[in-house]
């Protein structure tokens, strides 16, 4: 499964990470808190910026545990 093509900008919001990636902005704060590679940066109101980097790693936990049925302990 290939990841779509992400738009050209370097940070992404809670909202525009959570329409990519295709899933609830609480599956992405659960992954953050299970999956130590996942540490989008804060803003000074506490508000998440995805990098590119981060995007990415998103796209790898969703295919690790949606399309190879592997699990989050696993």
């Amino acid at each position: 499964m290939q990841p779509p093509p992400l738009p050209e900008q370097e940070f992404f919001t809670m909202k525009e990470a959570s329409r990519l990636a295709q899933v609830p902005p609480h599956t992405l704060r659960y992954w953050e808190s299970r999956f130590g590679g996942l540490r989008p940066a804060r803003r000074s109101g506490g508000h998440r910026r995805y990098s590119r980097a981060d995007m990415e790693t998103v796209f790898k936990i969703k295919d690790l545990l949606w399309r190879r049925r592997m699990t989050v302990a696993g």
